[in-house]
């Protein structure tokens, strides 16, 4: 909690500013908690970026620290806060479409709804293939979905096929920026 403090102006309690200035920008756009076994809590953060998400720079990673460490941290707990560089995502499916719809652009259409729900990711950072298919479903003529999603951390050099979900190491994840590693083939009703 951020304590109450007393206005030297107006005598009524208000709460404490944050560590961020208050004409700055606050940049944490996403942040995922992961428990672990050892009684630490670990907040992953990232900023957003246009459509996809970054890890914060190191002067930002410090003044959000300073900020849970100050108004956040209660006494006997450990959090700790880390941003790293992306998970990253990639698919190969093939899509049953109704081109009478009237959807323009459907496969822009289609990848734009595959990021929005990149974007709203789990707060225990997992990413769910059930809410990505929602997601793709809900483009207006899409029918039907077969195919594979598979996903990487930022270490990895591999991709991993998933079929319920995927945890992400950073806490986020992007699409991949290689086209190739993004086929999405649409074949009329018949």
């Amino acid at each position: 909690m951020v304590p109450l403090v007393i206005d030297l102006v107006s005598k009524a309690s208000v709460y404490a500013s944050p560590t961020l200035g208050s004409n700055e920008i606050k940049p944490i756009a996403v942040a995922t908690v992961i428990k672990s076994n050892a009684g630490f809590t670990n907040l992953l953060v990232a900023k957003s970026l246009g459509a996809t998400f970054q890890k914060l720079n190191i002067n930002e990673l410090n003044a959000f620290r300073n900020y849970i460490t100050q108004y956040k941290q209660f006494t006997g707990t450990n959090i700790q806060v880390s941003s790293q560089d992306s998970d990253v995502m990639a698919y190969n499916l093939q899509i049953r479409f109704d081109f009478t719809k009237g959807t323009p652009n459907p496969e822009l259409t289609i990848k734009t709804a595959i990021e929005t729900a990149c974007r709203n990711i789990g707060f225990n950072g997992k990413l769910e293939r059930l809410v990505l298919e929602d997601a793709i479903q809900k483009v207006p003529g899409v029918l039907g979905i077969v195919g594979d999603y598979k996903a990487k951390d930022f270490t990895a050099s591999e991709f991993i096929f998933f079929q319920d979900y995927y945890q992400t190491v950073s806490g986020y994840i992007n699409l991949s920026t290689n086209n190739a590693d993004l086929i999405m083939v649409l074949t009329p009703n018949e």
